[in-house]
C-alpha cells in the first residue's frame, strides 16, 4: 500500500472587502455558526490549496482509499479531535473527489478514515 502525505491548514485567512478581514479555524464550530457567504469563500479557499498540494498526485486514479488525517492542535488547551478532523474531512474528500484521484467520496471508495492526534503544532511552541 502507498502512503502519501498532504499537510492541510487548521486555520486560513480570508480578506473582506468591505468589513475587517478574517482568520477561521476549520473545525465543526466553526462550520456549524459560520453565513453562507463566509463558508461558501471558505471552502473555495480551501479547496484552491488542496488542489494546489494534491497537483503531484492528479495522475493517480483509485478505487478505494484509506485516509488518516493527524491533527497537530494549535495549543495545550484540550480539544475534540472530532471536531478538527470532520470538517478537514469533508473538504478534503470533496478535493479528492474533484480533482479525479476517486470517483466520489462515498463508503465504497473510502472505506476507512481514521482520525489521530499529533501533539502540539511544532510551530506553535
Amino acid at each position: 500500500m502507498k502512503t502519501f502525505t498532504i499537510t492541510m491548514p487548521l486555520r486560513f485567512y480570508i480578506p473582506r472587502k468591505t468589513v475587517k478581514d478574517i482568520t477561521v479555524s476549520t473545525n465543526l464550530n466553526f462550520y456549524r455558526n459560520c453565513n453562507q457567504f463566509i463558508l461558501g469563500d471558505f471552502k473555495h479557499m480551501y479547496d484552491d490549496l488542496a488542489q494546489e498540494r494534491l497537483k503531484p498526485f492528479k495522475a493517480l486514479r483509485y478505487q478505494k482509499i484509506s485516509i488518516t488525517y493527524t491533527v497537530f492542535v494549535p495549543s495545550k488547551r484540550r480539544s475534540d479531535i472530532g471536531n478538527w478532523c470532520a470538517i478537514q474531512d469533508k473538504f478534503f474528500a470533496d478535493s479528492l473527489t474533484k480533482s479525479g484521484i476517486i470517483e466520489d467520496d462515498d463508503f465504497l471508495h473510502v472505506p476507512e478514515i481514521t482520525f489521530k492526534y499529533g501533539g502540539i503544532d511544532p510551530d506553535k511552541k
